[in-house]
């Protein structure tokens, strides 16, 4: 496999998530970050796996990251909101957990409307809960 192909990267590092080895998708995640720093999606994954290894500081900046480019093309999933606010939840960032998976603030005034606000709402109440 080519270090610089981030789908096949990407594709790898989920198996290995898939198959218990979350170090080794982690790494996989990260050289398809280098490889295509514009990845949303393996910010997220790595995010999710560094949430789940208790690195909420370096998790939030991944979903932080992958929040920030799904907004560049549309709004972000409410999927990637929720892990988001679970990783300011983990952080001790309550009110930052209902803001961010609420979805209403994405960073630079960025708003997000229709369902995925209030699927993404649901999501933080739960979180806080």
């Amino acid at each position: 496999m080519e270090p610089t192909n981030a789908t096949a990267l990407h594709n790898r590092g989920s198996l290995h998530e898939r198959a218990g080895r979350p170090d080794a998708a982690i790494a996989d995640f990260t050289a398809a970050i280098a490889a295509d720093p514009c990845c949303a999606a393996s910010y997220n994954a790595r995010g999710v796996l560094l949430l789940g290894a208790g690195r909420a500081a370096e998790a939030a900046a991944d979903l932080d990251a992958a929040v920030s480019l799904s907004a560049a093309g549309g709004a972000p999933s409410a999927a990637l909101l929720r892990n988001r606010a679970q990783a300011r939840r983990e952080l001790g960032d309550h009110h930052g957990a209902v803001q961010v998976g609420a979805g209403r603030r994405l960073g630079k005034g960025q708003l997000v409307a229709g369902r995925q606000v209030h699927v993404a709402h649901a999501c933080a109440a739960r979180l806080l809960a």
